[in-house]
């Protein structure tokens, strides 16, 4: 079955979304500068629902590692959607290194309940360098 996640306006959050509704996804920037919205989110973390936290790219926001860590501890997300460069393929993999470490590091800390489930982002300028991308991607 196709789960539909909506990115939702903070005005809209009970508009938009129901209870039966069990799969969402959030901006982690959204989450460190709007408490209505971390709220809302949090409380489906704790109900049980699968929530992914996104970073800002595409609403262009720049990659920050440490934006992403205090999101997730904030949160703790269902999985976390590592930082990437859309145009820079060898960046998005040094970005997903490091943010994958630091998120690791913060379960170690005790700053995570449990190890993230990850989601990184390919890129490529070709059909070969966007493969390689996700080869190594997937081991991190």
């Amino acid at each position: 079955m196709t789960q539909l996640c909506h990115i939702v306006p903070f005005a809209y959050l009970d508009e938009v979304l129901s209870d039966r509704e069990t799969h969402h996804l959030v901006i982690g920037d959204y989450i460190l500068e709007n408490e209505q919205y971390a709220d809302y989110y949090a409380a489906r973390v704790d109900e049980g629902d699968f929530v992914i936290m996104d970073t800002a790219a595409f609403e262009g926001g720049e990659p920050d590692i440490d934006k992403v860590v205090k999101a997730a501890c904030k949160l703790q997300p269902s999985e976390s959607v590592l930082p990437d460069d859309m145009d820079d393929a060898l960046r998005t993999l040094s970005l997903a290194k490091e943010c994958s470490d630091a998120l690791y590091g913060a379960v170690g800390a005790g700053k995570l309940a449990q190890q993230p489930s990850l989601m990184a982002v390919p890129h490529g300028r070709n059909f070969n360098e966007y493969v390689d991308t996700a080869r190594q991607l997937a081991s991190i």
